[in-house]
């Protein structure tokens, strides 16, 4: 069977399977994909100077939300410098997750 673990109408998994054990029926499972919502992180609602000069201080504000579940209470926001080719690591935070209020 391939599943990736996600029972949209019938029975579950569960049920299915001890029904396949009562009836002496052997089940091989083949998991597919991930049971879980993605988890992307957004980026939104971004506010900065429209213009800036170079050795001035830049102050950025954004949004970060998540769609779909997430372990984690906090992410690692990391800001990078394209040199070239390559990207440089200038700073990093980590950023804890604020809950709105219900």
């Amino acid at each position: 069977m391939l599943t990736d673990g996600v029972t949209t109408e019938g029975e579950d998994l569960i049920q299915a399977g001890r029904y396949a054990a009562r009836a002496d029926v052997p089940l091989f499972f083949v998991g597919a994909g991930d049971a879980h919502e993605p988890r992307d992180l957004l980026l939104h609602d971004l506010q900065a100077e429209d213009t800036a000069n170079i050795r001035d201080r830049h102050v950025f504000d954004v949004r970060v939300s998540v769609k779909g579940k997430i372990a984690a209470q906090s992410v690692r926001a990391t800001l990078w410098e394209k040199v070239g080719d390559k990207l440089e690591e200038l700073d990093h935070k980590d950023v804890r997750s604020i809950r709105p209020s219900r």
